[in-house]
């Protein structure tokens, strides 16, 4: 899988974005998108037919933000709102399955 760039904050930390709630550790951030979890547990899941490898996006580094300082931003339009669509794949994944994160800001 690609490795996109998640931001200068974290040094090489790796950030695992996912549809499948039954990865070992990870957390739901909404329906249908998960964070984190143990990556041999996604692996078996790939292995076993129960997810596909295309399911999990892998991002180095982050952004972290203060307090209001994203709402800040967004203002000044460094930042444009996006969104993932939920969406089946057959990936096994059933309605878990999503397409489309976003993988870059918005801005100059």
């Amino acid at each position: 899988s690609t490795v996109f760039y998640g931001g200068p904050d974290g040094g090489w930390n790796v950030t695992m974005l996912h549809p499948h709630g039954g990865v070992a550790g990870c957390v739901r951030v909404r329906d249908g998108l998960y964070y984190g979890g143990d990556l041999a547990s996604a692996a078996a899941m790939v292995r076993e037919g129960e997810a596909a490898a295309a399911d999990f996006c892998f991002y180095r580094g982050r952004i972290d933000w203060q307090p209001g300082q994203l709402a800040g931003e967004c203002e000044m339009g460094e930042w444009v709102a996006g969104g993932w669509d939920v969406n089946p794949r057959g990936s096994g994944g059933g309605d878990d399955s999503f397409h489309g994160l976003p993988s870059h800001s918005g801005g100059d």
